[in-house]
């Protein structure tokens, strides 16, 4: 369950208003309802679930920010490879000059490969769990929208919530809230997953159509092969 969003701790509250509940639902050998034991037990929790979602926002943000990285490289490669070709159209380098550029082109190349292969050889189980425990939050979730307020609610109770005049329980619609909140954060977070691989691919394209849209001499057709 998503860090701070349990439910066994709103149905307590809306079953027992006056009673003391915690963010998560945890079972403690001792009487934790009892001051000052609840109240560092609660702020304890409540740090623990910030310092997990600010942990879990910025592996995200750390990994975007490495794409964005890796994006702007190879832009920078694609116009590497324009001004080799438009040098080399109008003969304005001399062959070992022409040799070195395109040298410094299938390093830079290589370079990326590598870096490339590093994010994703640390990011690729991790992405993996992380996409495999979104899709079954944004199940459980959803469900729990449907199901909340019972028999209160028809199975719409979001709808109910939004547009209706009768008279909801505020417990309810905080619950109902907190859930759409966690949907649309987890729904971000595919969107971010989505977004590094589709920049990825569509920069990748753009570099092999600038490799291939210019005729390449004989001598350097094999070390082409190094760069695709």
């Amino acid at each position: 369950m998503v860090p701070g969003l349990d439910s066994a701790p709103l149905a307590a509250s809306r079953r027992n208003p006056g009673q003391r509940v915690f963010p998560m639902s945890t079972k403690y050998s001792f009487d934790s309802k009892l001051s000052p034991a609840y109240e560092l037990i609660y702020i304890e929790q409540c740090v623990a679930i910030a310092i997990c979602s600010i942990s879990n926002v910025s592996i995200d943000c750390f990994l975007f920010l490495l794409v964005l990285h890796v994006c702007g490289q190879l832009t920078i490669l694609s116009r590497l490879i324009e001004r080799y070709h438009e040098s080399q159209d109008e003969n304005l380098l001399e062959l070992g000059t022409r040799c070195r550029c395109f040298r410094c082109i299938v390093e830079n190349h290589v370079r990326l490969t590598r870096f490339m292969n590093l994010v994703e050889s640390s990011f690729n189980g991790l992405i993996l769990w992380q996409f495999l425990n979104n899709t079954v939050l944004f199940c459980v979730h959803g469900y729990h929208i449907v199901m909340v307020g019972k028999p209160t609610f028809s199975p719409i109770c979001l709808m109910t919530i939004i547009f209706s005049q009768q008279d909801v329980n505020a417990q309810d619609t905080i619950s109902v809230l907190l859930f759409v909140t966690v949907l649309i954060a987890i729904a971000f977070d595919f969107f971010i997953y989505c977004y590094v691989g589709e920049a990825i691919i569509s920069k990748v394209c753009i570099v092999t159509i600038q490799l291939f849209n210019y005729c390449i001499p004989l001598s350097n057709a094999l070390a082409t092969f190094v760069i695709t």
